[in-house]
């Protein structure tokens, strides 16, 4: 038999090629033959063991068919979830992450605690429960009295907030045309006037009962129409060219110098000094009067509808100074 290595190398051999054998050559030799495609059945069916082999995967696949794998050192399965490595921190997260912004821990959506975030501006969000917000810069809109706001859109005037108890005003504020003072008293102490500029004509309208005050000396001057009320104390004045039906408005606690005849009335506590301009008559109902003459003095009280005091001196009784 020639040596194996001066035989020619099949570089191509064929499933049908056979190669020579020797079954149990240490026992009773049989001589046989093996087809490759035989061969190739029975290394396929073997198991082997790898030591330090490289596996080209680009044109391979490896299918593992048993199902405890833990020896292998290191692996994934593509279709497994990340719960087959092992447990990873925010760091090492954020190490494999290209594109990511700030640090710390990974954030999940339920109740996060973020330690100096920037936000930006959201598209929208709820501040409801927020804290330190700064009241110029952190609000839009009117901010009520109860934040620390003036509850109010538009304002005139400088200085600080009004509220509705008992507030102070300085300066000159300026009250509409008309305004209520409402239930209560309208005080103002110290030296003050109070001055009516209008052309047109002025009222100031009292309620039916109460009492007008006047304190010191006052002085008034043109013709004061009190509507018939008393006032404590003498306003008198003398009033010309008196005729007719007197009035408690008009004449009432006035000296009064007669022009024509007179009539008293008969309302209790009209009271009037008449002074004749001529020779006139004063009537005080329709069954008593009493002639003037002129230059002649009459005090006249009424004290009611029936009882009216009269007191009557003459002209020549007067009393002259020099």
């Amino acid at each position: 038999m020639a040596k194996i290595t001066a035989y020619t190398e099949d570089t191509s051999p064929l499933t049908t090629d056979v190669f020579y054998t020797v079954r149990d050559p240490l026992g009773s030799p049989l001589d046989r033959k093996v087809q490759i495609a035989s061969l190739d059945t029975v290394l396929s069916a073997t198991t082997k063991t790898l030591t330090s082999k490289t596996i080209d995967t680009a044109s391979n696949t490896i299918t593992i068919v048993e199902a405890d794998i833990s020896d292998l050192q290191s692996y994934s399965l593509t279709t497994g979830t990340l719960a087959q490595f092992a447990a990873t921190t925010s760091l090492q997260l954020k190490n494999i992450i290209s594109d990511e912004t700030g640090s710390g821990a990974l954030v999940f959506a339920t109740s996060p605690t973020l330690v100096t975030p920037i936000l930006g501006t959201p598209t929208s969000g709820t501040l409801t429960n927020a804290t330190g917000l700064p009241i110029v810069g952190g609000t839009t809109g009117t901010l009520s009295v109860a934040r620390g706001g003036t509850g109010v859109t538009t304002s005139t005037g400088t200085g600080n907030t009004v509220l509705s108890a008992s507030p102070t005003f300085t300066g000159t504020p300026v009250l509409p045309s008309t305004f209520t003072v409402g239930a209560n008293n309208f005080v103002r102490s110290g030296a003050h006037s109070l001055t009516l500029t209008t052309a047109a004509t002025t009222n100031v309208t009292l309620p039916a009962s109460g009492t007008l005050a006047v304190l010191g000396a006052n002085t008034f001057t043109g013709t004061q129409d009190f509507g018939g009320q008393q006032i404590e104390g003498y306003v008198n004045k003398v009033v010309l060219t008196v005729t007719g039906t007197l009035t408690t408005t008009a004449h009432s606690g006035n000296v009064l110098k007669t022009s024509g005849n007179v009539t008293v009335p008969t309302t209790a506590g009209f009271t009037a000094v008449i002074v004749a301009g001529g020779a006139h008559t004063v009537t005080f109902n329709a069954t008593t009067s009493a002639a003037m003459a002129t230059g002649d003095v009459m005090t006249v009280v009424v004290e009611s509808a029936t009882v009216i005091h009269a007191v009557l001196t003459a002209a020549a009784d007067k009393v002259s100074f020099t």
